[in-house]
């Protein structure tokens, strides 16, 4: 059966990225259990029979990273990553679509960034540890669920 679906891998180490975000003066922070990477946000029904979970972990050391707005109030660590790029692609491929020109793997800090300046801030620079991948009905009521400190 086809139906929009949503994959996405947690942060297993958003200790670490909350840390940084804190040090950085993010005045509101995405919860630990909300840290994730999005790999598909598909509106577009999908056979769920032809998507393969990966169950491996992901570390994701250096490459290039940097701290940006995206959209009108998230603010995001934007990072490179050859596996989650490929990932998306083979997403695609298997009728998934995507809202944006491309892929650019990201862990959102905030959905309260509007008025902060981020080209003053450092990226974080540590490993980004991700769980295995979560397939699940795409919700599009996701930003009610979300939880900041």
């Amino acid at each position: 059966m086809k139906k929009p679906m949503y994959v996405s891998r947690k942060v297993l180490n958003s200790e670490d990225i909350i840390a940084w975000a804190e040090a950085q003066a993010f005045p509101q922070i995405v919860s630990a259990k909300d840290m994730h990477v999005t790999l598909a946000f598909s509106r577009e029904p999908v056979d769920f029979n032809e998507v393969v979970n990966r169950n491996d972990k992901i570390t994701i050391n250096g490459g290039e990273r940097e701290v940006k707005h995206l959209g009108p109030d998230a603010a995001v660590i934007k990072f490179s990553s050859k596996v989650l790029s490929k990932r998306w692609k083979e997403l695609c491929n298997i009728g998934c679509s995507w809202d944006y020109d491309g892929y650019q793997p990201h862990i959102t800090i905030t959905y309260d960034g509007s008025k902060i300046n981020v080209k003053d801030m450092t990226p974080y620079q540590g490993p980004i540890i991700l769980g295995p991948e979560i397939v699940s009905e795409l919700d599009t009521e996701w930003i009610d669920k979300v939880k900041e400190k």
